[in-house]
């Protein structure tokens, strides 16, 4: 990408007078993502897709069009290119990306927890399909996080499934929060990792999301 487009980005936010850390608490995007598009460099995301996805989120939230900034900036580059195929308009029937909204401090995740206590969670709690309201409700929550992401992204899931080797039907049980339906609390948590990751939320407090649900879910089965 040229750094022009990422220099569009950045005065433009600038002249909104908005911090790197205030865009990414509306967007959801993480910080380290914004600093990258905004210096060009889109090698540092993992996929072409994801890429052009946060690009475009990036520009609806400042209020400007993705494919008009792209035009505009490789127009004036020098020699003049064509525009990367990350920054290219994405698959026809991927739908616009609505305006993301902040999150609410009220529900925000818990920050940097112990990995070893995630890890450990998920391999000693069953996961039961009877679970009861309040850890299914935990795990409802994870999915509905998960696919606010990704529609606030435009991306698919058949687009998603392409980029990180899962299913459509499992990025729908995760979505759904329907982790039973996973083959086990271990590989659910690997896949809930990996398509978290991949949609640039904070992996580290969903992973301790996840890991109460399973507590919790394990408690109410010694209750029931």
């Amino acid at each position: 990408m040229s750094n022009l487009l990422g220099q569009r980005l950045q005065q433009a936010r600038q002249a909104r007078n908005l911090t790197i850390e205030q865009v990414a608490r509306a967007t959801h995007l993480r910080p380290h993502h914004i600093q990258a598009i905004e210096e060009g460099r889109l090698d540092a995301f993992p996929s072409p897709v994801q890429a052009r996805a946060f690009l475009r989120l990036y520009a609806d939230y400042l209020g400007l069009v993705l494919d008009e900034l792209v035009a505009r900036s490789t127009g004036e580059a020098s020699p003049p290119a064509a525009a990367p195929a990350a920054i290219r308009a994405g698959p026809e029937t991927a739908p616009p990306a609505p305006s993301p909204r902040a999150p609410d401090a009220a529900s925000a995740p818990p920050s940097s927890p112990d990995e070893a206590l995630v890890a450990s969670a998920a391999e000693t709690a069953p996961t039961d399909r009877n679970a009861t309201a309040e850890s299914q409700a935990i795990f409802r929550a994870i999915g509905a996080s998960l696919r606010q992401q990704r529609e606030t992204l435009g991306l698919r899931l058949e687009d998603v499934a392409g980029q990180i080797h899962l299913r459509p039907q499992t990025l729908h049980a995760l979505e759904t929060g329907e982790f039973a339906d996973l083959p086990s609390p271990v590989q659910a948590r690997g896949m809930l990792q990996n398509y978290a990751h991949f949609l640039g939320l904070d992996t580290e407090a969903l992973l301790l999301r996840f890991a109460e649900g399973l507590q919790r879910q394990h408690q109410e089965q010694l209750t029931a």
